[in-house]
């Protein structure tokens, strides 16, 4: 799964690690893990996973947005839902 698109960000994200990096924490967040648990598997700050998992949930929203106007969801699975209605924000 590829968080991180060039095309999707406005300048505003400008990140001192890798964009894979990036991608393996919000993969890892989708699947599960937790904030906690994440910073201490990557060793990075609580806060910096924070802030990159609320870039994610903002740009997921934006590409939703774009590409699946029109489109009526018929069926959610809860535990996709989970990760970006408040189970982890």
């Amino acid at each position: 799964m590829l968080f991180f698109q060039q095309e999707w960000f406005d300048g505003a994200l400008t990140l001192q690690s890798s964009p894979s990096r990036f991608d393996e924490v919000a993969t890892m967040s989708v699947n599960g893990i937790g904030k906690s648990a994440i910073s201490r598997i990557k060793r990075m700050a609580w806060s910096t996973v924070c802030r990159w998992l609320e870039v994610a949930f903002r740009y997921a929203q934006q590409f939703n947005s774009h590409f699946l106007q029109g489109y009526e969801i018929a069926e959610l699975q809860a535990d996709e839902i989970r990760t970006f209605v408040g189970g982890k924000f």
